[in-house]
Parts: structure tokens; sequence; C-alpha cells
């Protein structure tokens, strides 16, 4: 969930593995395949780029986005993802697993350094997993889950040892970043940070990062209270990089002559979820009849302005597993009220005067405040559900309320979105049971998925991964949890001065060590 899920995800880990997995949770979105191409060649004046964010009050803390973001470009994994969701090299230069597949052998790429200068060998890939993996198993990625033991036999060998097969590892060793030095707080990625205020944060281009040294000197990361205050500030020169784009202002930055645009989805998933022990929305037919009363498309429409594409689960759609062919039943809402009907729940008017209109049943959906796009989320669904006589009632929140109702279970639906990543691990986490009555971050009574799920973290090989996601696909949309709105579209906006390489059409964050200057445009 954009501000809501990490945020929601942070609060409910211990505090020491929160802040190391706070790097982890913004790097579940982003596309790092791009990023081993050549190292960029350093100009002789050094080059700033200045990063403005909007940092709403609500969005789980002041400057939390902007502390994800700092821990994102100074932090490298073992292993990183790509936007396929296929595991590539990283620190880790290759792999090999045993054939019982529970003994994982990773090797070190030559010269690793961490920004204190200090080498990084086996020994600190080893503490860093060690301490990640000494949490609550609650609070522990689901691939983490499974790691019995961690060795480092040499300097350039890690070696980790599961009690069971899993399928997720690699995925979730992508989220842990991999620190160093004599009180294991030294980053190893390609920027080192240099200090945090809360006027905003200063980063330097760390020479000795694995991939090369940055082309831009120094990053310096700037808050701003809203999307529009940080447009002004890049319409007044102040901003280099517009982290993300305002719908309200996607056009007015694609006819600036001087800023280029990039769009692309965002691993998120716009969600109506339930809470399974509300007797009504407990029964299945129930669920299904309210999906069929959704128009998607008509909701991106109305809530972000065409900006996004339906959503079938929370399975990103450009995962190599991933099947198109599974989709919703189409928009019907007659269909939707015979089904109401047949499952007993006529339209009934409300005892007593005056007040709500007739309705079938009534529900409150909680709605974090302070976010006019849920709100407008919540309000064409909302409509749509009354136009088949369910009464859906708005609770706005705060976001923290939210998220404490959320895992006490306190709820009988929210609207949020919510966290898929490039992986299968935020899915296990969401939509598996297991963790002492449900998750940790969500107790909605829901357990339809849990057999897909358990192949899914299980499966051997490839074709029995992919047969265990549509499994897990499949009962999504036979049997939901909610209704799955939409993954949204967002944007970024960079000063012409800067060439941006790669794939354009995904997240680039995890790129900008590979900037540099375009052609004639002076250093700062």
């Amino acid at each position: 969930m954009s501000p809501a899920c990490p945020s929601g995800v942070d609060s409910r880990l211990s505090g020491r593995t929160r802040a190391r997995l706070a790097a982890a949770i913004a790097a579940a979105a982003l596309v790092v395949g791009a990023c081993r191409g050549a190292p960029p060649t350093a100009p002789a004046t050094p080059v700033t780029l200045t990063i403005g964010l909007a940092q709403p009050a609500e969005a789980g803390g002041a400057n939390a986005g902007l502390a994800r973001l700092a821990a994102l470009l100074a932090s490298a994994q073992l292993v990183a993802t790509g936007p396929d969701g296929r595991p590539l090299p990283a620190l880790a230069e290759r792999w090999e697993r045993s054939t019982d597949a529970r003994t994982w052998r990773f090797v070190l790429r030559p010269g690793l350094s961490c920004h204190d200068g200090s080498p990084i060998t086996s020994a600190e890939v080893q503490r860093s997993l060690e301490i990640d993996n000494r949490a609550a198993q609650g609070s522990l990625v689901p691939g983490l889950r499974d790691i019995d033991r961690i060795e480092a036999p040499a300097p350039d060998v890690v070696v980790v040892r599961l009690r069971q097969p899993s399928a997720l590892l690699l995925d979730a060793l992508a989220q842990v970043p991999i620190l160093g030095g004599p009180d294991a707080s030294q980053g190893t990625g390609p920027f080192r940070l240099e200090s945090q205020t809360a006027q905003g944060a200063v980063l330097r281009g760390f020479g000795g990062f694995y991939l090369g040294r940055p082309a831009i000197a120094r990053v310096n990361l700037r808050p701003y209270p809203t999307p529009r205050t940080a447009w002004n500030a890049m319409l007044r020169g102040e901003v280099d990089f517009l982290h993300e784009v305002a719908p309200e202002s996607a056009e007015f930055v694609r006819a600036a002559s001087d800023v280029q645009a990039f769009s692309f989805l965002r691993p998120y998933a716009h969600v109506v979820g339930f809470n399974l022990r509300h007797p009504v929305l407990a029964r299945r037919e129930v669920r299904l009849a309210l999906n069929r009363a959704i128009d998607r498309r008509f909701v991106i429409a109305r809530a972000l302005g065409g900006r996004g594409v339906p959503a079938t689960g929370l399975v990103w759609p450009q995962h190599w597993t991933f099947d198109p062919s599974l989709v919703p039943d189409a928009f019907d809402p007659a269909a939707a009220m015979r089904a109401l009907d047949a499952a007993g729940l006529p339209v009934r008017r409300a005892a007593g005067p005056g007040g709500a209109p007739p309705a079938r049943f009534r529900f409150t959906c909680l709605v974090a405040s302070g976010f006019p796009r849920y709100e407008s989320f919540a309000l064409v669904v909302q409509k749509a559900l009354l136009d088949i006589g369910v009464d859906m009632a708005l609770e706005p929140v705060p976001l923290r309320e939210l998220q404490t109702r959320l895992a006490a279970g306190r709820f009988d639906a929210y609207l949020l979105e919510m966290l898929a990543g490039q992986g299968l691990n935020w899915p296990y986490w969401f939509w598996h049971s297991s963790d002492a009555g449900g998750s940790p971050w969500l107790r909605s009574g829901y357990t339809a998925a849990d057999a897909a799920l358990d192949r899914v973290r299980g499966a051997a090989d490839d074709e029995a991964f992919r047969a265990a996601v549509h499994a897990f696909q499949r009962t999504l949309l036979e049997d939901p949890p909610g209704i799955f709105l939409c993954w949204r579209e967002t944007a970024r906006a960079v000063r012409r001065r800067f060439v941006v390489p790669g794939d354009t059409d995904r997240d680039f964050v995890n790129t900008i060590w590979r900037w540099r200057l375009a052609p004639g445009s002076r250093a700062s």
C-alpha cells in the first residue's frame, strides 16, 4: 500500500529488524534488472542530483518515504530481483542449490567493500542474514522462515541451510540489505548517507560500489508537504527529479519542454479487503456477487483518470508465472443481484424511522483519512454496491489506527493499496493464515489460499512453481478475500539535463547510479 503498506508492515516489526528491512520494503517495488550495465564515466565537475518527494503528514510519520529512499540508495543485497521476478546476481555473483533443495551455496564477487572501506566477506553477509533471521517467525519475510543456519566456510562463500525447501528464498534474500563495518551499520550500495534531518538528506557517491562509481557525486533528498508543492519546486528549478508526479500534474509535466516524464505500473494493487468473520461477508457466494458489481475499468477512469489496469489478484502481472487468462467474471450488476437474491439477501428497509436506505445488508469499510485517492476509490465502490442494494458505510480513520485495527481484526472491510512486489513473498504474507491466527499485519480470517501458497513455498522447480502460482491466482478469483480493483500507473519526472538509461517503462530509481549529464549540460 503506497504509504499504507510499507508503514503498516514496518510498524509491526521489531526495532532492529524494522530498520534493516526499511530499504527492503521500498526495494520490493523497484526494478533492479537494468542496473548491470557498464559503470558511467564520472565528469570532471561533480554532479548533484536533487530529488523532491511529497511527504504527507499522514503517510506513516514525518519523512518516512524519504528515509526509505535514502536507505534504498545506500543498500545492496546478496541477490537482486528482476522486473519479471527472476533472481539476478548482486553481491553474490553466482549460486547453486543442492539436489534436495535444502542447501544453497553463494559465491561473492571479489573486492567487495562497504561505505567505511572495510571489506565485505562471507562473515558480514552471515551476520546480516542472521540478525534478520533472529526475529519472531511471524515477523520474517516468508522466504526467510525456513532458514536453519547460515555458514561462512570461506571468505567468499556463504552457505544457507534450510529446514525444508523454499522457493521463496531468493526473493526474500533480495529484500535483506547487507551491512558491514564494526557495528554492522555501514551500507554497501551506490550512495553513502552523509546526513539526514527533518529538512532532508544528503548522500555521496560511493567509489567502492561493486558495479562502479556513480557518475552523480551528490544526491539531495528534499521533502515537500504535497505533490503540488513538489511540482512547483521543479518548475522553479529547485528539483531535478520528482519522485512521484501527482495525477493532476501529469499533463503539465509532459508539456514542459525541459522535463521528461516516465510512466509505469506500481507493484501495488488497490484492494477492498473483507473480514471473513463478518456473518455475511464470510459467504463465498456473496463475495463473488460483490465482485460482479464492480466495473474495474470505470473505477480506473473515475479514480485514476484512466491511469491503471484492472487487477485480478495480488500476483504481479509482469511476473514470469502470471497467467493473464485468469480473469474475474465480467461486470454484470444484474447477475450480482440475482446471486444475492438466491443467497437469501433481498432488499430490506432499515428498521426505525428515516436514516439508512433499503439494503440487502450493511457493512463498514475503513478508509485511511487524508488520502484523497483512497476516498475517490471508496466513493466509486460505494456507489456501485449501493446500485445492487448493498450499503457500504465509509469510516475514515487515521492511517495508524487503521493499521492497528487490521492487525487486531477489528473491521468489516478496508480499502488500501497493497504491496505485491515482483515476487511472491508479500502475497504469501498477506493471504496465508498460518501466523498465529492470521498475518501479524492483517487478521481477516481468510484461509482459502493456504494450500496453494504452501505449494508456492515448497515448489521444487520452475514447473511446480508456475503451477502453484496458477493455483493461487485461481483461488483468489474463485474464493476472493475481497475485491481486487486495479494496479495504479504512476509517473516520475526528470529534467532533461540528465540522461536516464535502461528500460524507463519500469521503475528506474535503482538506476540513479548510472545517470549522467546530457551533453552540453552543466554539472550543478
